[in-house]
């Protein structure tokens, strides 16, 4: 379902599965009169947030990881982190870091109540897998996975995001596609063009319920991408 408006981004919400993740490419109608939206949640959630900080942004440039990098006087991870901590529906924050940036993040967030930092893995992936592992014995209803850099998520965009999670089961902000886009073959020719109504521009905070098989013993490789 595709949620209403706020600031040009909408929630997609994905078909709930019994475990694991919904697949990021289905999503149902827009809302009409044949398919309304769905009702207010039942109860509240449990709801947490994993920010993912272990990145170390190299299409960024030189400077170093471009979520300690400043923006407007203070750091991006700061700007991306702060939403969270401060929203009364979030009891938990775990980032999820890069061990050589353990200082650094420290200074940035000095004053931000969260969790212990986890130890994030080679992709985002091991990273958000690592953040679930360290949200387990909190036995969270909801959780957001947000990336570090990106700064200035609003507080309404939180709310709307765990609501949708709660009652769809997993959900993604997206934005509207307003460029054409182009399908190109190995050899480089056009073979088609989507239907730019039909295309949205992923974002985060994804948020989906927590499932007890998102943690799984060590050594073995989770089933679930997030």
């Amino acid at each position: 379902m595709l949620f209403p408006q706020l600031l040009g981004i909408v929630l997609l919400s994905l078909p709930r599965h019994d475990k694991g993740n919904a697949p990021a490419n289905q999503c149902s109608p827009s809302p009409t009169p044949n398919h309304p939206q769905l009702s207010p949640m039942p109860k509240s959630k449990r709801t947490a947030a994993i920010l993912v900080a272990a990145g170390r942004g190299l299409r960024a440039g030189s400077g170093g990881p471009k979520q300690y990098r400043s923006i407007g006087g203070q750091t991006v991870i700061f700007r991306a982190m702060e939403p969270f901590c401060r929203h009364p529906q979030v009891f938990a924050v775990q980032p999820v870091l890069n061990p050589d940036d353990t200082a650094v993040f420290n200074d940035a967030v000095s004053e931000l109540r969260y969790q212990p930092p986890a130890n994030g893995g080679a992709t985002r992936q091991a990273s958000v897998h690592a953040g679930l592992e360290a949200l387990a014995s909190q036995k969270p209803d909801v959780v957001l996975i947000h990336d570090a850099a990106r700064p200035f998520v609003s507080a309404a965009l939180i709310s709307r995001a765990i609501d949708a999670a709660s009652r769809t089961g997993a959900a993604i902000p997206a934005i509207a596609v307003t460029d054409t886009i182009k399908l190109i073959g190995e050899g480089g020719n056009v073979e088609a063009t989507p239907e730019r109504a039909r295309l949205r521009i992923a974002q985060t905070p994804q948020n989906r319920s927590f499932f007890e098989e998102d943690v799984v013993p060590a050594g073995i490789e989770p089933a679930s991408k997030v």
